[in-house]
This record gives C-alpha cells, structure tokens and sequence, in this order.
C-alpha cells in the first residue's frame, strides 16, 4: 500500500480500538460501509496525462480535464496567434484548451489520494472539501478535525465514524446532527451530551440508553456489552445497521 493507506490504516485501527475496545482489521475492508454519508466523487482521466482525475463537482458533458499538478502543463496552452482574429475564432479554440483541473490539494496538503478540493489537510483518501484536517478517510466537508471515517459536515471534531453534521464531538459512531457532545453511538438531534446510546432529541443529558437514564456504573456495564457485539457484528460482516435502516420495521 502507499504511505497515505498505510498510515490511515493504523489511524482507523487506532480509531476501533478507542470507540469499539478492539482492532477491526484493514480500513480497506470497511470501504462500502464508510460511504454512507458522502456524496461520491467523479472520477476522469487527464487528457494530458491519461492519469485518474477526482472529481468534487459535475461537469458538462464532452468537458476536458486535468489534474491539479499538471498546472505547468496548463499554462503553456496557447490560442494560436493567427487565431486571434474575431469572437467565434477565439471562442472556438478556447474550447479546445480549456480543461477543469481535478485532484486539488491546495495549500500546505500532503499524502492525499483520490480526493478534490483538499486544502491545508494531510493523509486524506477518497474524500473531498478537506480544510485544516487530518486522517480522513471517504469523507467531505470536514474543518479542523482529525480522524475521520466515513463522515459528511464535521467541524472541530475527532475519532468520528459514520457521523454526519457534527461540531465540537470526540468519539462517534453512526450518528448524525449532534454537537458538544461526546462518546455518543447511533444518535440523532443530541445537544451537550456524554455517553449515550440509541438515543434521540436530547439536551444536556448522559448515560441514556434508549433515551432511559442509567446509573453510571450500570451504564459502563451495559454499554461494554453492546460494543462488543457490535464490534462482533462489524468483524463478521464488515458492515452493521445505518441511524437510518433503525427506522424500518
């Protein structure tokens, strides 16, 4: 594998072992189940190059592309000068140079694969509009965060797996709209909240299971047992339930 799959391998392991107690196995493994919540990226291959191109947006059809570090390639196109004649000329042959740059990791980035719009992020793999982040995999729209697997609209957060549309959390799992809260597994709507599972539409709340409040130490030992099948299930199967398949009969 390349440095960026290597190196957020042993953050993903790192990750599992923090939420779940335990080693999962090889991120790779878990690629369908982390692509929940990001929308996925275009991919094109340069017509400079003939290299993958990743792509964060929707193009025209018949539009011409190229990687972002084939810039110096790009500013060497020229409209021929016999060509600068009238407006349809121009217009004509500036179709014919005109490329979409894809793969762009801007700034201070580096160890990025497969991924668009990454500024100011390093070891970032299949994602896209990266800012100021690190270890993220099969994400988008993340600032200030680290460690990210799976995740879609995450600010000023870390160890998130499969969440969506979080600030300020640490420490989550298949959950979604939820902020200052922390070690929360398959939440919705969750406000200043610590230590919950299966719960909903809570504010400033902790050790709930099922939105049922719990004793502390009732609540370690109830939720050691739920982590552990769930990671039994993860191991198993690669994949588990989504926040949202919970809403099926």
């Amino acid at each position: 594998m390349s440095e960026p799959h290597d190196t957020l391998d042993k953050e993903w392991r790192g990750a599992a072992r923090i939420l779940f107690g335990r080693d999962l196995g090889p991120l790779k493994d878990y690629a369908s189940f982390l692509h929940h919540y990001p929308q996925p990226l275009g991919k094109e291959k340069s017509a400079l190059s003939g290299q993958d191109t990743y792509l964060s947006s929707h193009y025209a059809k018949g539009s011409q592309f190229a990687r972002y570090d084939e810039k110096a390639k790009l500013r060497e196109l020229k409209i021929p000068s016999g060509k600068l004649r009238d407006i349809d000329s121009i217009r004509q042959h500036l179709g014919e140079i005109a490329y979409y740059a894809g793969s762009k990791c801007l700034g201070n980035s580096s160890n990025c694969e497969g991924s668009d719009n990454i500024i100011d992020s390093s070891f970032v793999l299949d994602s896209h509009e990266i800012l100021a982040s690190a270890y993220v995999a099969y994400s988008e729209l993340s600032i200030n965060s680290r460690q990210l697997f799976g995740c879609s609209s995450i600010g000023d957060s870390q160890f998130c797996v499969n969440a969506c549309e979080f600030s300020n959390a640490a420490r989550v799992f298949e959950s979604v709209n939820a902020y200052d809260s922390r070690d929360v597994y398959y939440c919705y709507y969750c406000r200043n909240c610590f230590d919950c599972l299966f719960s909903f539409n809570q504010n400033s709340k902790h050790h709930l299971i099922g939105n049922v409040l719990f004793e502390k130490g009732k609540y370690a030992e109830m939720k050691a047992d739920l982590m552990r099948q769930l990671a039994d299930e993860l191991m198993a199967k690669k994949t588990a339930p989504h926040l949202s398949d919970l809403g099926g009969r």
